[in-house]
């Protein structure tokens, strides 16, 4: 019996991950060696957990016709640590012309402590980690941590966000050395007060805006970029399945273009290094796009009305600016609306991959109804932490749902002793057709009294093995944030915003490489509290 009469049974488990057994059609098992090298080639088709994609809103694949990408973190994944000294490196100088001490030699410490998702406050100096209404969870001043008890009586009746000139979102990993550079400053400046009058600052916020403004400058004037062009190894990670995941996409019929805030010569660098050994055929970068847009300008390429200029190799000299970009081509500039018209589909069929939660995610899908991808490399460590601290996070589940038991039952207990309490100096209570009288009240009191205390106590000490143990396992994740995706027991602001603007999430672009063909990701269904035990 022949490899034709071979049945191929794949059991898909809920983690996403496929398991095969090959047998033949008489239950038997032959040639091993050849079933364990077929199984591990299938196997390899298939994401591991921290490669998926994840959906928030149902995707048909099948209904895309154009998928799109941004460059930077999305194509283009940076070697974080070796970015932000870089970062640091260009910007502490125009800090020092911009009135700064001479003596800010900022030491960029552990690079753990700035993560995406957090907000500066400019008014006072402090970062912050929110909920996913807005509260903030847990703050720091420079890096000193900020008592419960200091973040309620500042910020117990602030709903962060609310104040946009006041709070700064950190909404990508490039501003990860702004908040770096920033805690720095706090740190100078509390220690050093005659600092403030000799640079002429005024307040927090005024060194936060010249941080700022010094990293927009480093980047504008070539001071990182041109570095990263120069050795593009040294500060982006070659990803062998991004061209893979690109040839795929168009052999699957899917147009492909390219939307970057980076400037041509940018593009052209990093992209020339990220695909430069496809084996494909492919006649050099530009080949796996049908359209190209760079320095595009985002968010105001999906709200303003900018032509598309022409740029790069390929166009005569005085080339006019176009309503109609075409495939092929390069151009800069542009916007959403004469693009739609360009891509010839529903808007609906578009699926754009981005970094950017504001930039990319928000505001193609708000203006023109694009179906958004949101590319969080935090993704991976995330899940890799989950699996290993399960059990931990399991008992501090545990934990908090008998603690809420608890609080419920000492709540009503002491509702009931109040109800004895208001019903003293009558002749008894009625209760459930049963009257009480006095002495039984007195009884039931005494007994009741003596639960509560008991709870009480066990209450205490509940919470102090949670908060132990929240702590613990928060550090696992991040030591002073903790995960990038929840905030106490409750999903964090980051989260909250993925979950409500972007259609699909994943850690990588090139994990568009796993979604088969005709593949329909289907959303987890939203279920209100009274409702999350249903099936």
């Amino acid at each position: 019996m022949g490899w034709a009469d071979a049945r191929l049974s794949v059991a898909v488990r809920g983690s996403g991950r496929a398991g095969f057994r090959l047998m033949h059609s008489n239950g038997s098992k032959q040639r091993p060696e050849l079933l364990a090298s077929l199984v591990r080639g299938l196997e390899s088709m298939f994401a591991p957990e921290e490669r998926l994609v994840y959906v928030n809103r149902d995707l048909d694949f099948s209904h895309i016709k154009v998928v799109g990408f941004d460059l930077d973190y999305t194509l283009a994944r940076y070697r974080q640590e070796a970015l932000e000294e870089l970062t640091l490196q260009c910007v502490k100088d125009k800090l020092r012309q911009a009135g700064f001490p001479q003596d800010f030699a900022p030491d960029p410490g552990d690079s753990a402590f700035a993560m995406r998702g957090l907000v500066v406050d400019r008014l006072l100096g402090n970062i912050l980690k929110l909920d996913r209404h807005g509260y903030v969870g847990r703050g720091y001043h420079a890096r000193q941590p900020l008592a419960g008890s200091e973040l309620k009586r500042i910020y117990r009746e602030q709903r962060i966000g609310v104040e946009q000139a006041r709070f700064s979102p950190v909404d990508t990993l490039f501003s990860l050395p702004e908040v770096n550079l920033f805690t720095a400053a706090v740190d100078h400046f509390d220690l050093d007060p005659g600092a403030w009058s000799a640079g002429g600052f005024e307040s927090f916020a005024g060194i936060w805006d010249e941080i700022r403004q010094a990293t927009d400058a480093s980047h504008r004037d070539g001071s990182i970029k041109d570095r990263v062009r120069q050795d593009p190894g040294s500060f982006v990670n070659a990803d062998p399945e991004l061209s893979a995941m690109l040839h795929r996409l168009r052999s699957l019929g899917k147009k492909v273009f390219l939307l970057t805030n980076s400037e041509y010569a940018h593009t052209e660098t990093l992209l020339r290094f990220l695909l430069h050994e496809s084996g494909r055929g492919y006649a050099g970068w530009q080949s796996y796009f049908d359209w190209i847009v760079v320095s595009a300008g985002k968010p105001g390429f999906f709200t303003e009305d900018a032509p598309f200029r022409p740029v790069g190799p390929g166009w005569k000299k005085g080339s006019r600016a176009t309503r109609k970009p075409r495939t092929g081509k390069v151009y800069r500039g542009g916007n959403q609306h004469d693009f739609q018209q360009a891509l010839n589909v529903h808007p609906d069929q578009v699926l754009f991959v981005g970094d950017h939660i504001y930039e990319d995610i928000v505001k193609s899908k708000k203006n023109f109804g694009w179906r958004t991808a949101l590319v969080v490399e935090e993704i991976e460590d995330d899940i890799t932490i989950r699996r290993d601290w399960t059990i931990s996070i399991e008992e501090v589940e545990s934990l908090r749902r008998l603690r809420k038991t608890l609080s419920r039952q000492i709540g009503r207990t002491k509702f009931a002793l109040s109800a004895m309490d208001r019903s003293r100096g009558s002749d008894g209570l009625d209760l459930d057709g049963h009257r009480f009288q006095p002495d039984e009240l007195d009884a039931a009191k005494s007994f009741l009294l003596g639960e509560l205390a008991r709870k009480r106590k066990y209450l205490a000490q509940l919470d102090r093995l949670v908060r132990s143990k929240a702590v613990e396992v928060s550090a696992a994740f991040n030591p002073y944030w903790g995960s990038l995706f929840w905030e106490a027991h409750d999903i964090s602001r980051f989260a909250q915003q993925a979950e409500s603007f972007a259609c699909a999430y994943t850690s990588r672009a090139s994990n568009l490489l796993f979604v088969t063909p005709e593949e329909t990701l289907f959303a987890g269904a939203g279920r209100l509290a009274h409702a999350s035990n249903a099936p």
